[in-house]
């Protein structure tokens, strides 16, 4: 062990614990959902994969920021077995359901560009943003789909 080394508990905003709770719960409603026809874009996956629970992990300058007791209002989350567009869509979906927004304090997806672009703009917007698929560019050096969205 370094003799840097050191414990820290990472403290969330009552945002990010909103943020938290919104991808756990999509996260069940996904897993718990029947898989009707193949999402956009999906790939064959190991049966073991296929099987498993949906994993999220909050990555990237977020937990760099966190340990560094930095404030920081960019997220980035990793899937284990769908693309961000994909668990974007089941989001929408999810939200969409009478109800589930408002459980977050939410007021529901934005239905057009302006509203999307008004979405967490200032900390005040109710309206989740929608969906910025951004493709694979292997020849640039971006070997990942990813997909942007505004929430809280």
């Amino acid at each position: 062990m370094a003799a840097w080394e050191e414990t820290r508990q990472l403290v969330l905003t009552n945002v990010e614990n909103t943020l938290l709770r919104l991808l756990r719960d999509v996260a069940e409603y996904i897993d718990n959902s029947p898989v009707s026809e193949p999402l956009e874009s999906q790939v064959s996956l190991p049966k073991e994969l296929a099987e498993a629970k949906l994993v999220l992990r909050f990555t990237g300058g977020w937990v760099r920021d966190k340990l560094l007791m930095v404030p920081s209002h960019d997220i980035d989350v990793a899937i284990n077995k769908m693309t961000g567009y994909q668990f974007g869509l089941k989001m929408k979906e999810y939200l969409e359901i009478p109800g589930n927004a408002e459980k977050y304090g939410l007021e529901g997806v934005a239905s057009t560009d302006a509203q999307s672009n008004k979405a967490g703009v200032d900390g005040k917007s109710k309206v989740v943003g929608g969906l910025h698929k951004i493709e694979a560019n292997p020849e640039r050096s971006k070997h990942l789909e990813t997909v942007t969205t505004k929430i809280l």
